[in-house]
């Protein structure tokens, strides 16, 4: 059976730095194509489109994170970044990308440059310019919340469309390395430095008529964050993947090659936010967001979950909602008001 086609992608820039020897476009986030085992007559795809005591000032706020019918309560302190959350939707782009790359790394610094690095890919993702997507679930999400991966490149010889990816079986680490040879050139050393993240697996979501297997690696972290005028975190991530696909008789037959091999790294950022305040991504839901001073949240369901639950001067619970249907909120409100 064929991988149903996903309408929340678009063929908006996509790269991916393969082990193909092709140049990343210097205008826009597109992929490289990826390498076809099988000789060279082998046919390429298209490429489309805290808690802390109060003391000396510092002010705790706690963040209850709703996924389904459960939550999730997290203290974050004033003075320093809070802990990185892997849950939601993000944007990917392709490390060797050269717009990215003298941005990151100018000629004659040595020191990564990770907010003008941040600020560039912004002006990227709103054009929806961007190598793949990914949604990552929350531990506390119910089982039938898939975490799923999708890229332009990596895409159906038959159907010339991308895969259904899914990410499984994640793995919270404390410390975690990024292949230094897929990390930008001159900057291997500290273009990731080890730090906590998630790695996983990747398999096709569907089974593919003429594919015979398909799987692959993923990994994340948070590499920067500073905190904005509004007491909000920006972060920038940094990731690698890669994702091998053999074909069956029939679509060596018919032309395909052998299959593909996709290797790179990646930047990435939390997907933007639409007019609706739903994040723009593979699995609409509010925002991901962690914020370390007394300012209300301003979505108004989050404001309105907010007012059910009782706070302190020095304590104010943010609610950050994620994948949670009408009966659940109803309930879950439901429950705030009486323990309130």
């Amino acid at each position: 059976m064929r991988g149903k086609k996903n309408a929340n992608v678009k063929s908006a820039g996509a790269t991916s730095s393969s082990t193909s020897t092709r140049k990343p476009s210097a205008k826009r986030a597109r992929s490289p194509e990826p390498i076809i085992p099988g000789g060279s007559d082998a046919a390429q795809p298209k490429n489309k489109r805290s808690k802390q005591a109060a003391s000396g000032g510092s002010t705790a706020t706690t963040q209850l994170v709703a996924t389904g019918a459960t939550a999730i309560v997290q203290q974050v302190n004033d003075s320093q970044p809070p802990p990185p959350t892997f849950a939601g939707n993000f944007d990917l782009y392709d490390m060797e990308l050269p717009f990215l790359s003298k941005v990151y790394l100018p000629e004659g610094v040595s020191i990564p440059q990770y907010e003008d690095l941040y600020k560039t890919i912004l002006t990227y993702q709103a054009k929806d310019d961007k190598t793949a997507r990914i949604f990552l679930a929350s531990p506390t999400d119910q089982k039938s919340v898939t975490s799923k991966f999708i890229c332009s490149s990596i895409e159906d010889p038959m159907e010339d469309f991308p895969f259904d990816i899914k990410i499984h079986s994640i793995e919270h680490n404390a410390s975690l390395s990024l292949p230094s040879d897929k990390l930008p050139s001159g900057a291997s050393a500290s273009a990731a430095p080890d730090k906590s993240g998630v790695s996983a697996s990747m398999s096709l979501e569907d089974d593919h008529c003429g594919i015979q297997s398909a799987s692959g690696a993923f990994k994340l972290k948070r590499v920067w964050t500073k905190a904005t005028a509004g007491g909000a975190f920006t972060e920038l991530f940094a990731g690698y993947l890669t994702f091998n696909v053999s074909y069956s008789g029939m679509d060596k037959r018919k032309g395909h090659g052998a299959g593909q091999k996709h290797k790179w790294g990646f930047w990435a950022v939390r997907a933007k936010t639409g007019n609706d305040g739903m994040e723009v991504g593979l699995q609409p839901m509010l925002p991901v967001a962690v914020r370390a001073s007394a300012n209300p949240p301003t979505h108004p369901v989050a404001a309105t979950v907010a007012s059910a639950a009782p706070a302190t001067s020095k304590q104010v619970i943010y609610i950050t909602l994620m994948l949670i249907s009408p009966p659940q909120l109803i309930s879950f409100l439901g429950r705030i008001a009486r323990n309130g």
